[in-house]
């Protein structure tokens, strides 16, 4: 999914140090801080704490630092709860679409839509591009628009 699509423009940092050993020496809080400022200095990402194209994590314990990066994060909202006809789970629907970086402008052709929730949820969370289904089972598309 992530081959081939743009860097970041924001992230979040969120860091936890597991350890009482260096608990003078530095905090949570502090290493959040410095993975970011040099995050915002090597990338000039911008802070963004409540919806973040990227979350870095951090945990420092007794024996290893550990930084992951949080590549599919699904956002707070829908989550499928407004399809009449649910089909395939919502969450994969989005991970799937996530993984189109869908644009203003785009048209996205699903020609085995089913029930339509891959083109639901993608439309859901991107709106400004066209989306069109079809599939040669006619209770599928009955079920497709109504998930519209």
């Amino acid at each position: 999914c992530l081959t081939g699509k743009a860097a970041p423009r924001s992230f979040r940092v969120r860091a936890k140090r597991a350890t009482k050993k260096g608990k003078d020496l530095v905090s949570s809080d502090a290493i959040a801080e410095e993975v970011g400022g040099a995050l915002i200095e090597r990338f000039g990402w911008s802070v963004d704490l409540t919806s973040p194209d990227l979350e870095v994590r951090v945990q420092l314990n007794q024996d290893e630092l550990l930084v992951s990066l949080t590549a599919l994060v699904q956002p707070l909202g829908g989550r499928g709860c407004y399809l009449a006809h649910p089909g395939l789970h919502p969450a994969v629907a989005w991970v799937l679409a996530r993984c189109l970086d869908i644009q203003a402008g785009d048209v996205v052709l699903d020609p085995m839509c089913g029930k339509g929730t891959l083109l639901a949820e993608a439309a859901n969370w991107w709106p400004e591009a066209r989306y069109v289904g079809c599939d040669a089972n006619a209770s599928q598309l009955e079920a497709s628009q109504e998930n519209y």
